[in-house]
């Protein structure tokens, strides 16, 4: 995650995260894609728990302290099992 993007696999991996191609892709089409345009994707559950930790750690890269709007997320379900607290 040192510069936010993908790495090919002869390229050496430092602090990455291994992600499944559908979890590549689907960060690839939501980079790319109007926002109104995101409600039609449907995303299984292995997918979304990749992207959340994506997302958590780069929330956790960036910013001091955990934002409140991060926790709002394991308040209404989004992703139950995964949390950001027990990781």
């Amino acid at each position: 995650m040192q510069f936010y993007g993908a790495v090919c696999g002869e390229c050496e991996k430092v602090h990455g995260t291994h992600v499944s191609k559908g979890t590549y892709n689907v960060l690839k089409f939501l980079n790319s894609v109007d926002t109104d345009k995101i409600s039609r994707l449907s995303v299984n559950e292995a997918t979304k728990k990749d992207i959340y930790k994506i997302i958590t750690n780069f929330i956790f890269l960036n910013y001091p302290r955990k934002p409140k709007s991060l926790a709002m997320l394991d308040y209404f379900n989004i992703i139950p099992e995964v949390s950001a607290d027990k990781e």
